[in-house]
């Protein structure tokens, strides 16, 4: 799922691609309010609604609900900030680097394959035009650092990649 918004010049800014597994819309839930991010489907793909009466009610019973949940969202503000600060201080390449090595899995070993979101969103993402971000991937392939196929992008040896300056 793509996770974007439009800001005030119209320009659409994706702020995440959400996976397999992951949630969203859990600040929207619980400030009791609706936010301007629009979620898009970018594969199909089955979602789970959980109307906020029944969230309330399992976190009223549930402790440990409670806390997983505020760890979740800090674990998520965090990424986030750190993201935004990197953005001025790293390249295109580092912060390329970083999200493939966010997603590879920081123990990866072996080689490393992941989908991609559209290159566009991915861009969007990474604070880059779609032209600079098909520049930035093909450096990376030029430099053995990664094999790109659509979008299906391969890391042979993650510790060559790890050893980017980021």
């Amino acid at each position: 799922m793509k996770l974007a918004y439009k800001s005030p010049c119209g320009a659409h800014k994706v702020l995440a691609v959400v996976g397999a597994g992951e949630s969203f819309g859990e600040a929207t839930l619980l400030a009791g309010r609706r936010w301007l991010v629009s979620a898009r489907a970018l594969a199909d793909c089955t979602l789970l609604h959980v109307p906020a009466a029944r969230v309330a009610e399992a976190l009223a019973r549930d402790a440990g609900l409670a806390e997983g949940l505020l760890a979740t969202l800090s674990q998520r503000l965090a990424r986030l900030l750190g993201e935004r600060a990197a953005l001025g201080a790293r390249s295109s390449t580092e912060r390329l680097v970083a999200y493939l090595l966010a997603h590879a899995g920081e123990d990866a070993s072996g080689p490393v394959e992941l989908t991609l979101a559209r290159k566009a969103d991915l861009a969007s993402r990474l604070s880059m035009s779609p032209e600079h971000f098909s520049r930035v991937l093909r450096g990376l392939q030029s430099a053995g650092l990664i094999e790109l196929q659509g979008r299906r992008l391969r890391v042979p040896d993650p510790a060559r990649l790890r050893a980017v300056p980021i």
